[in-house]
Parts: structure tokens; sequence; C-alpha cells
């Protein structure tokens, strides 16, 4: 991990790291303890950040009983908006203040660094997503790191492709017997496919930056299934497939690998799969160099970049692109061992 960065704080008391027994802080239900103790020994630390997030909940509930109170007057809205509004809850503009509360709320439940608040935001941006289905605020740029942060990297990358395919217009982003987004249809989509839905000359950069990570934590995996096939002695028996994957579990990728673990388990195969993924991820990288010239510059050297705000408006191609990117995405690329050290080995290979 980047020393320099904080990452996300498993679920464990404040105080004594203990994992058991726990109580949840029922003002901000984001923070743990072993006791009342240990709450209140933490609360001076915890505070703040309690209030913080306790504050963002309840501006939802403000917004909801407000939109739920003019639905019912004559305001032209239907009187259950929030329960019939068919993913299109944004044309309607006085339900805006309500999702923008949802959003903030994600955000302080990010910011939170808890393996807890990480959780509930992504419940919540998925439930913004289902409410607005065209995605006017951008939820859909923060939830593949949320789900990769989560150890979840079959379904980031499931929701990847989605997004992909309705980005670049693919037919397959449409079902004519199944009304639903493609992100909630698609399932199992094989992350080591090739990578022409990402290289094209308009890139959605936080979800491209996304799938690169998604390849460089299944590339690190396979090197780490590759490196113990390897160290067997000669002659020895190899263990069946899901006895390997064991061996690594916990590094990267084993929810992809329990899937279809006889795929990972010879190892030509395993060998294959690197080069592929390797290539893949050098084109990638001329893609996203093309494209945006500021990101990988501000992924690989972030010491000045300002890690809490994010870009409202901009231009493709822009600072101010690249540092929505960044700041959906850094936190993922910092929480994967050698992620980060991965590509400065792969840029200064390619400078030589």
């Amino acid at each position: 991990m980047e020393d320099h960065f904080p990452h996300m704080i498993p679920k464990h008391c404040e105080v004594c790291k203990k994992v058991d027994g726990l109580l949840r802080c029922g003002a901000c239900k984001t923070y743990y303890y072993c006791s009342r103790e240990h709450q209140t020994a933490d609360r001076p630390t915890h505070k703040t950040t309690c209030k913080t997030i306790k504050g963002s909940k309840e501006k939802i509930d403000e917004e909801e009983a407000r939109l739920r109170a003019r639905a019912a007057g004559d305001d032209g809205l239907p009187p259950n908006v929030l329960e019939a509004h068919g993913g299109r809850l944004w044309l309607w503009t006085p339900a805006r203040p309500y999702l923008h509360a949802m959003f903030v709320h994600g955000e302080m439940l990010i910011r939170s660094w808890r393996q807890q608040g990480i959780e509930d935001a992504l419940t919540l941006y998925l439930s913004v997503l289902q409410k607005n289905t065209t995605d006017n605020q951008g939820v859909r740029h923060h939830i593949p790191a949320l789900y990769m942060r989560l150890g979840r990297n079959q379904e980031a990358y499931d929701f990847l492709k989605a997004w992909g395919l309705q980005f670049m217009g693919r037919p397959e982003a449409s079902a004519p017997d199944d009304a639903r987004p493609a992100y909630q249809r698609l399932k199992n989509a094989h992350p080591a496919e090739e990578v022409d839905l990402w290289t094209g000359r308009f890139l959605d950069l936080p979800l491209v930056s996304s799938v690169q990570l998604v390849k460089v934590r299944l590339l690190i995996g396979l090197q780490g299934l590759l490196a113990f096939r390897k160290g067997l002695p000669h002659g020895a028996p190899v263990p069946p497939a899901r006895d390997i994957l064991a061996d690594v579990r916990g590094k990267c990728c084993d929810d992809i690998f329990d899937r279809m673990p006889e795929e990972y388990a010879d190892v030509d195969l395993i060998t294959k799969k690197c080069d592929d993924i390797n290539r893949q991820l050098n084109e990638l990288f001329v893609a996203v160099g093309k494209y945006n010239k500021h990101f990988w510059p501000m992924m690989l050297h972030p010491e000045e970049r300002d890690f809490s705000t994010r870009s409202h408006g901009f231009l493709h191609g822009s600072r101010e692109e690249a540092h929505l990117a960044f700041t959906c995405t850094y936190s993922a690329w910092c929480e994967t061992p050698m992620a980060l050290q991965t590509v400065r080995a792969s840029f200064a290979a390619g400078e030589e």
C-alpha cells in the first residue's frame, strides 16, 4: 500500500482493535467499539466525524420529508414520487435536493475510511442509481472502486462492462425482454477479455481507471499463482486448483478465481493469461495517455493533490477530469498491494 495515504479500516474496536462482540455507534452507525467504556474513551477523537455523518444522514431524512410534503400538495409531483419514479427522479426538479443529499452522505461515509462506511456508501449509491438511471450526479464513477475496496472484484467488472457498453452505445447494453438497466442485468463478464471497449477516442476516465485496476489485481493474483506452481519441487504432485488458490487467498481477485478455478490452475494457461493482461494494460495505458495526459502523472505523484474535493465540471482531456478520476479511484489503487508499483514498473519499462 502507498504509505502516505490512508486506507480502509476494518470492523474492529477503535480503541483496542478487538473484533468480537462489537457495538456499533448509534449516531453515525459507522464506527465500532467493544464496550461502552471504549466508546466513551474515543469520543473526543470520534465526535467531529460522528456529527458530520449523522448530520448528512439527517439531511436526507429532511429532504425526503420535504419532498413527500410537496408531492402531497399541488406541486406537479405524483403523490408517491419516491415509489413511482421509474428511475427518472431527477426529472422532477424538487427531487434534486434529496438526491444531492444522498450523494453528499455517501461522500461522508467514504471519508470515514471505515469498512462499514464503504459498505453503506456502496448500498446508498446503488440506490441513487436506481432512482436516477441517467446518473446526472456521476455516482457510477465511485461504485466500481467501492466494490473493489470490499473485495467484490467480479461485481466491479460486471458494473464497469455494463456502463462501458452503454457509454459506447453498444446494442448489448439493452435487452428487448428485460427493462432493467444493463448494470443490473450483466453478470459474470470475463475480466481477462480484450479492452477494445475502453480504448476509443473518448473515454469515461474514472471507469477506465477502475478497469485498469481490476486487470492489475487479476495480474498480481495470477503472478502469485504462477510463483506457487513454479515453487513446487520437481515431480511433486500438483494440488487441486482450489488448494492452489487457497494458498494465495487474500492477495487479489479471490472471488474471480473461485468462480472458475480450473482456468487458473494450469501453468501454461496462467502464463498466457499474464501475457495477455500485460498487453491489455499497455493498450489501456496508451489510450489513457493519449486521451488525458494529466491522469497518470497525477496518480503516480499525488503529493500535492487535494484528496477531499472533486471536480464538478470538466472538458475532455482536462486536468479537472483527471482529478475526478483520481478522487474516485485512488483509494482502491492504494489499498491494492503492489498495484501502483506495478504501474510504475510498466512505465519504466516503456521508457527504456
